[in-house]
């Protein structure tokens, strides 16, 4: 599938990755010309432009009407909601996703302004395109803006001690919010009743010491 993303910080690099590593057909365009110039060294595989992702030339020029999601990730709202409003209504793009840095402006970012799916939590981002878009997940770490907090995926593993069983009898470390379990193409909002299963994608959001005590349960 064709996808292009706008702005690639590390949001945007996270998501990149996750789709090119699933062999889907990738264009980038960032605005900065430091950044820029590092993406294009990082994401060989892609095609990686330079400008304004809401100025239509620039569009027609990567075939956004060809794309069949466009996501803007920048870290400003406003290019997003404009970008959005354009791919949407301009070019009839059929997936648009926007990133939402401040909560504030949440109620702006509706389909009536060109977007399909809003998402205020950056680490759910390549989540929300990738179940559109039927990649399978990949683990991975995605830190958030305070450093000490992480939204992390792990993949249960044959023979960890926590096959089998339910949440509520796990001892979790403390401050660990289990957020959703993958498997087998279907998420599940995980509750005290949900076992867990070997191969199991699941994602939790800790602090940075309790990451290993974490992955020593799911190994």
């Amino acid at each position: 599938m064709k996808i292009i993303i706008i702005g690639c910080g590390k949001v945007g690099a996270y998501v990149a990755k996750q789709l090119l590593d699933s062999h889907h057909q990738v264009t980038i365009i960032e605005r900065d010309q430091k950044r820029f110039e590092q993406v294009i060294q990082i994401f060989s595989q892609a095609e990686v432009l330079h400008g304004d992702g809401t100025s239509p030339i620039l569009l027609e020029k990567c075939s956004v009407e060809t794309a069949n999601a466009v996501a803007y990730l920048t870290g400003k709202d406003e290019i997003n909601l404009v970008g959005s409003t354009v791919a949407k209504f301009n070019y009839a793009v059929d997936r648009v996703v926007a990133r939402v840095n401040n909560p504030k402006n949440e109620w702006l970012f509706n389909a009536d302004m060109g977007v399909d799916s809003r998402v205020s939590q950056a680490s759910l981002l390549a989540s929300v395109i990738i179940n559109e878009v039927n990649i399978e997940s990949t683990a991975t770490l995605l830190k958030l803006n305070d450093d000490e907090n992480a939204i992390v995926e792990f993949v249960l593993s044959k023979g960890a001690s926590v096959h089998g069983k339910t949440v509520k009898t796990i001892n979790f470390p403390s401050d660990v919010v289990l957020i959703s379990v993958h498997r087998q193409g279907q998420n599940i909002i995980p509750k005290g009743e949900t076992v867990l299963l070997e191969g199991d994608h699941i994602l939790a959001y800790t602090n940075s010491q309790n990451q290993e005590k974490l992955a020593q349960l799911f190994r």
